[in-house]
């Protein structure tokens, strides 16, 4: 095997370094002759060792490369990279950064590995990070530690301990000028929770300003999945239990503890609130052994507790925690949005599955919210979660929702979700057959909404030519609404009656042509089947009224 034979030009100025190997055209055709499940394997290690076979100063450029183009918890732009690739011994020139010409050039030493292109530098199939991540113990065994240390060593230079980001502006200016500098706020700790030294992460912790403005990048990212819940500001303050319980750093965690106060409050938000935002459940467990508050609401944001956090970020392990932990003391608030509501309107089944069966936020003890929350997901169109909810033992889906005058089986006419109707009409939980103060059952609702595939399932239940309080039938309904389709399906049932007459003495017709829906009036005429006359009458009416 040769080292390089030459580059696939791709277009754009793109280009792959692409291996080769004697008797094979390229190392993709190779695979499919060799035709074992070990075959990628195979070439890659001989692809390996061709790099290590290189000289050592460019073995080790490309391998610290190779490192972050397959350990980096997001793929990195080719400033970020170079940024990461500068840090030599923990140290930065910040005068001296890689050129483009050395990335490219380290590039050409990884082997067939990379792609290059004018804004990117990423491997070249997913099957390369896949194989060096099953291999990582020969090729890279302390990579997470390394780019850890990359990180901090980032984070912690001297701009960034002497100059604080006061302002939006200066922020922004920061992350433009070191493009590095969002990644390693943002990922550090993901690195570092795997084997990195408690020494090394406690040398960051001590450093205030860098620890502080490094945190802001990560207030930004919430603040992304939660506009309006931290001010620019809010950074001020933070210590490194929230940074640990961010991060599920939990044996410094453990150590900080020892004399720190487990429900700091000094950014608004304890560290167990932090830490269920983003689901650290481990970090929740070391919390609460040590005494955090499970009911302490974050005042910045509408007074939320641990378990809402949990709940909304659809934390299920988080969530588990905080309700195993908090057996004993938990309780919904009524000041704040029940949890099992958040979850159902969220859509996390599982967590809905968890609260519905809890002694504290269950149905048993919360039946209205139960039908709500069934009520939301069934106007989401959000089947997994009717079906946990209905599924739920003793849950009575007779009962209204609180709200309106809607049983759950006429919502699911109203959305025209079939599947979710039939799940409700199926389940043996409920009464097909009941009208609301209205006298509107499902197929009203339907024809209503104009959800003719429905309202043609719907016909299988219920007869064409009931009728509600005013006395109007589906077929009037949907007549006075124009739903079109929605009549012509009605048509189709041998139970309907073409020129009902409701309690005003008025047909299909007439609330066809007073609501101005022509096609549907026409077609009604077309049919011979109704009184025309309906039509004058509804004419006339219709003039009365502008004329008011």
């Amino acid at each position: 095997m040769t080292k390089f034979d030459h580059f696939h030009t791709l277009g754009n100025g793109a280009y792959m370094v692409a291996m080769r190997f004697r008797g094979a055209p390229s190392p993709f055709e190779g695979v499919a002759t060799i035709g074992n499940p070990n075959a990628w394997d195979q070439i890659y290690r001989a692809e390996m060792r061709q790099v290590q076979a290189q000289s050592t100063k460019k073995y080790k450029a490309a391998k610290r490369m190779l490192m972050w183009l397959i350990f980096a918890q997001k793929p990195l732009s080719r400033l970020q990279l170079r940024d990461a690739l500068a840090m030599k011994g923990g140290e930065l020139d910040f005068g001296k950064h890689i050129t483009k010409d050395d990335i490219e050039e380290i590039a050409m030493n990884c082997g067939g590995f990379v792609f290059v292109d004018s804004q990117s530098i990423s491997l070249v199939q997913s099957t390369v990070q896949d194989f060096f991540l099953r291999t990582r113990h020969e090729w890279f065994p302390d990579a997470e530690n390394l780019i850890a240390g990359t990180c901090l060593a980032y984070l912690s230079a001297l701009p960034f301990q002497e100059q604080e980001c006061n302002t939006s502006d200066a922020y922004m200016a920061r992350l433009s000028i070191y493009p590095f500098y969002q990644y390693a706020a943002l990922h550090w700790g993901h690195h570092a929770s795997r084997h990195m030294p408690l020494s090394k992460i406690s040398e960051f912790l001590a450093l205030n300003h860098a620890l502080q403005d490094s945190f802001q990048v990560i207030l930004e990212r919430l603040r992304q999945l939660d506009p309006g819940s931290w001010s620019f500001t809010r950074a001020q303050g933070i210590t490194g239990l929230h940074i640990c319980a961010y991060f599920g750093l939990n044996q410094a965690l453990r150590e900080l503890l020892r004399t720190a106060n487990v429900d700091d409050r000094s950014i608004g938000m304890t560290p167990l609130q932090l830490a269920a935002r983003v689901g650290q459940s481990e970090s929740i467990k070391v919390l609460v052994e040590h005494g955090a508050d499970l009911n302490l609401k974050d005042p910045v944001n509408s007074h939320t507790t641990s378990l809402h956090w949990a709940v909304r970020g659809g934390h299920a392990d988080a969530v588990r925690a905080i309700l195993d932990l908090g057996r004993e003391n938990l309780g919904p608030d009524p000041q704040e949005e029940h949890p099992l509501l958040t979850a159902a309107s969220r859509g996390h089944a599982d967590i809905v599955e968890m609260l519905v069966l809890s002694p504290t936020f269950g149905v048993h003890s919360h039946k209205t919210c139960a039908h709500d929350s069934l009520n939301i997901a069934i106007l989401n169109h959000d089947v997994k979660v009717v079906q946990v909810l209905v599924s739920t033992p003793d849950f009575d889906l007779r009962r209204p929702v609180s709200f309106g005058a809607y049983t759950h089986l006429n919502v699911a006419a109203r959305t025209g979700s079939y599947t979710i109707f039939e799940i409700l009409y199926k389940y043996g939980k409920i009464d097909a057959y009941e009208k609301d103060e209205y006298g509107w059952n499902a197929l009203f609702h339907a024809a209503d909404a104009g959800r003719a595939s429905l309202v043609h399932r719907l016909l299988e239940i219920f007869e064409a030519d009931e009728s509600n309080n005013d006395g109007r039938t589906p077929l009037s309904i949907a007549a006075g609404r124009g739903e079109l389709d929605t009549v012509k399906v009605l048509f189709q049932s041998p139970s309907v009656n073409p020129d009902s007459l409701d309690l005003d003495g008025h047909s299909p017709l007439y609330h066809a042509v007073l609501n101005n829906h022509h096609m549907t009036a026409q077609f009604l005429k077309d049919t011979q089947l109704v009184n025309c006359n309906a039509e004058q009458e509804a004419t006339r009416q219709r003039l009365l009224e502008d004329e008011r």
